[in-house]
């Protein structure tokens, strides 16, 4: 919307007692695009989170949840133990039981689990296909890290294929989460309670 992208053309309007309007990157607070989907017209039921950090792959929801409590945003709690924070999984779903107006989130981490045996769901990789599903994740050792801006075709190829190959390997758990979503709507207008109307991607 044109009021949430178009900055004020006189700076000094915002800040008049200073010649400069400073802006910070997102990533300083939360390093997600999720935020703008909150808004209470945006009518959200479900976000997919792709978080491919090379850290903590659940601290930017877990940040997001926090800050949604803080300004009362509907969002499901986002409870991860030091098990699963340690060795996750392909995807998680969070939702709110108790509050309809809480989207659903399909969270899916970047990582590399049964894609280093297996080239699609269900197919196994022969002996030669093994190098394909190597995938490097380790900070600093991995080909993607942050500094690292430019992949060789051959990294570039693996870290596509491993993120196809986690939603297509997770698709069922992605389309009951949408089907609860159009259950709850349903239940929602049958109760004549607030709901929702579009699905969101972060």
């Amino acid at each position: 919307m044109e009021g949430d992208t178009v900055l004020d053309s006189f700076p000094n309007s915002l800040t008049p007692l200073q010649k400069y309007l400073c802006l910070i990157d997102v990533g300083y607070f939360i390093n997600t695009s999720g935020a703008a989907l909150f808004k209470p017209e945006r009518n959200v039921d479900v976000i997919i989170s792709l978080d491919y950090g090379l850290g903590n792959a659940f601290k930017q929801l877990e940040m997001t949840y926090k800050y949604c409590k803080i300004q009362k945003i509907p969002f499901p709690k986002v409870e991860i133990s030091e098990e699963e924070a340690k060795n996750p999984k392909e995807c998680y779903v969070f939702e709110d039981a108790e509050d309809p107006r809480a989207p659903i989130v399909i969270h899916f981490p970047l990582v590399n689990d049964t894609f280093k045996e297996f080239k699609a769901p269900g197919v196994k990789r022969s002996l030669s296909e093994m190098e394909e599903g190597k995938v490097n994740l380790e900070n600093n050792c991995s080909p993607y890290y942050l500094i690292r801006l430019i992949y060789s075709p051959e990294n570039f190829d693996k870290l596509v294929n491993l993120s196809k190959y986690n939603i297509l390997n997770n698709r069922d758990l992605l389309f009951q989460a949408l089907q609860n979503a159009v259950e709850r709507k349903i239940s929602c207008t049958t109760w004549n309670l607030p709901s929702h109307s579009g699905a969101g991607y972060a």
